[in-house]
This record gives structure tokens, sequence and C-alpha cells, in this order.
């Protein structure tokens, strides 16, 4: 079986999985089956094994390199920060993260092998800032009907004439998620077919300036094409731009992560995926085009409130 026919397989099965999450995301609905109000947990509960998921491939990488996490303080602290992202706001997000801080310095004072201290304490907070807090942008983003009416004070009666559905962050969700992923698969086809000139040959030696300018491109053709299937009213020119950045975001997420594992000597961050290696090979770009495509929307709707 080629690595191209894994990757469909694993797609045929984890998208329509990760599609009904989504769905469910909504904080304000409630089961089809039932009157019971979900608020958006199971979503909360996807993106919270997601977290889990990634730090631990993060710190094994860690180890790998030699350095010694404090793999337990890093999880909980990661895990503490999707859950405040749900269910509290900006405020206390800083308070968990001050105190995951605070408390990987004060364990590290526990420690006999005084060597690893800086390499221990950093590669800790580093894990719960790259996978934990930049992840947990996609909850927010989910929410951010119910944030845009409390911090913008926007009516469901206005986010439905500018958007066109009450639910704006099901829209943003999925558009950020299929540009991303469809970069990717854009960028491989065209690498293969015209790639030529390297792109950071001594990070990730298999990307050329071809493939990323058609991932780029394919991004953006399906930002309108989500558009085009909402019936959004979100408009054309911002619609482009945010395709375009969420492809050039996606590049340099991907850059990173293999950044991390060039320096650990690893071909893929784990086998959980078969065809895409671990769950950070999947979330790594996402890691980026999500927080930009967070700001860039509340950027938009800022911008239309003062109008």
């Amino acid at each position: 079986m080629t690595e191209l026919t894994r990757r469909l397989l694993t797609a045929l099965v984890a998208v329509p999985l990760l599609l009904g999450f989504i769905a469910l995301g909504d904080p304000e609905g409630q089961f089809w089956f039932t009157d019971i109000h979900h608020f958006g947990l199971p979503f909360l509960g996807l993106i919270s094994v997601a977290i889990f998921l990634g730090l631990w491939e993060f710190y094994k990488i860690m180890e790998a390199r030699g350095f010694r996490p404090m793999r337990s303080i890093g999880i909980i602290g990661g895990l503490m920060v999707g859950f405040l992202a749900y269910f509290s706001n900006g405020y206390f997000l800083t308070i968990v993260l001050t105190i995951t801080i605070l408390l990987v310095m004060i364990i590290q004072l526990t420690k006999k092998d005084l060597s690893t201290a800086i390499t221990g304490i950093s590669v800790t907070i580093f894990g719960v800032i790259y996978i934990a807090w930049l992840l947990s942008h996609i909850i927010l983003l989910r929410n951010i009907g119910p944030e845009l009416e409390n911090e913008y004070h926007y009516t469901r009666q206005m986010l439905e004439q500018i958007q066109g559905s009450r639910d704006v962050g099901l829209f943003f969700v999925l558009l950020v998620i299929a540009c991303t992923f469809l970069n990717d698969t854009g960028a491989y086809f065209a690498g293969r077919a015209w790639g030529r000139r390297k792109l950071a040959s001594r990070i990730s030696p298999k990307k050329t300036w071809e493939g990323t300018a058609g991932g780029v491109v394919v991004c953006i053709v399906t930002a309108i094409v989500i558009k085009l299937i909402f019936v959004s009213q979100f408009k054309i020119i911002p619609c482009l731009i945010l395709g375009f950045l969420i492809g050039v975001a996606a590049v340099f997420g991907d850059l990173v992560e293999s950044l991390v594992k060039r320096d650990a000597r690893l071909e893929d961050a784990g086998g959980l995926l078969p065809g895409h290696g671990g769950i950070m090979d999947r979330l790594d770009s996402l890691l980026f085009t999500i927080p930009l495509t967070y700001y860039y929307v509340k950027i938009y709707y800022y911008m239309q409130m003062v109008k």
C-alpha cells in the first residue's frame, strides 16, 4: 500500500468524524435527539484529546533529543489551557499559564541533576505554549459568535446580516481546517508536478517554491468555495486575503515542526495516523493557521462595527 493510499484511507475515516465534532461544537446548540444542551462539550473533548496526544508526542521528541521535560506538569497545564479557553476568558488563561510556568520552575528546584535545569524548564513551558496555547485558539474560534456578542456588542440579528448565520464559528473553523489541509494536498501535487527550486532544504528537503505556491493557490480557491457553499456574507476580498494568509501561515507551521523533528533527528513525530505520521504532523500547520484566523476574524468584525 502506497503512502498516498494510506493518507486517503485515513482521511476517509478521520474527516467525517472531525466534521461531526465540529458540528456539535456550537456553544449554544443542543443534541439533535434531545432537548439537553451540549454547549460544545464534544468539541472540547476532541480538542482536549488532541492537546494531550500532541504534548505527549512533543515531550517524547524532547526526550529523544536528550532533554528532560516535566511531562505530567506540562500535560496538566496544557489541558487546563484548553479547558479555560472554553469555560472562561483570556484573563483566567493567563493565570493558568503563569501558574504552570511558576510551578515548573519550583519543581525544578527539587531535582538533583542541575545540569538539565534550563533545558527542562524551557522545553516543558515551550510545549504548553506551542501545542496547548496555540491549539486552544480553535475553541475560541468555534465560540467566537457569543464572544462577538459580549465583547463587541453584536446582536444575533447583526451577526446574521454580516455572516448569514448566527453560528459564526462553524463557518470559520471549517474554512481554516479545509484551507489548511487542502493547502498541504495542493503543495504535495504541485511539488511533484513542477517542483524544482528548494524552499528550505536544510529543514524540509522535499518542499519547493513551486509546491508552496500551488498550495497557497489551492488555499485561496478553497476559501472562496467554502464561502459559496455557506452562502456567507463574508466579503470576497477579506475572504481572498484570509485564504492567502492561511496558505502562507500553513507553510511556516509545517517548517517549524520539521525544524523540531530535524533537531531531534526524527522523520515523523509518531505513527498514530497511517500515512500522516503522528498527531503533531497533522497539527503543525493548524497551530499557525488557527490563531491567525481567530485574530483576523476579530479584527474583521471590529472593523465592521466601527464603520
